[in-house]
């Protein structure tokens, strides 16, 4: 499987550029079909990636995204306190946010799949 822009990470692009990038890599995991793992992976469905553009269009911070074989996308964040957040929506109206903390500490919650939401808990990421 091969992802537009995907051999960047989120780090190497301007913060306005970061979010152009996020949405052709998006354009790119619509473009998945069936069993693009080659491990059985589904497509993803229209739902969930119109979705993630709505989210990207509207957050603060962008992630990097990634797609899953579950047929979700998860957002990524990491702070300079080398804390690890990851975000995993699909078409169910809570995203799963699991957090690892440097010292091993670990978090998990969900929350609704909002921009409101997912902005609040970057801003607080980031702190």
């Amino acid at each position: 499987m091969i992802i537009a822009g995907a051999s960047k990470s989120a780090s190497e692009f301007a913060p306005g550029n970061l979010k152009t990038h996020n949405l052709d890599k998006l354009d790119s995991i619509r473009s998945l079909d069936d069993n693009w793992n080659g491990n059985g992976a589904p497509a993803f469905s229209k739902a969930v990636t119109d979705r993630i553009e709505s989210l990207i269009r509207d957050l603060n911070i962008q992630p990097e995204i990634f797609p899953t074989a579950c047929g979700t996308i998860q957002l990524e964040y990491d702070n300079s306190h080398k804390d690890h957040m990851e975000i995993e929506i699909g078409e169910a109206d809570q995203a799963e946010v699991f957090i690892i903390r440097f010292n091993g500490e670990e978090t998990y919650t969900a929350v609704p799949v909002t921009s409101d939401e997912i902005n609040r808990l970057a801003g607080d990421f980031y702190g």
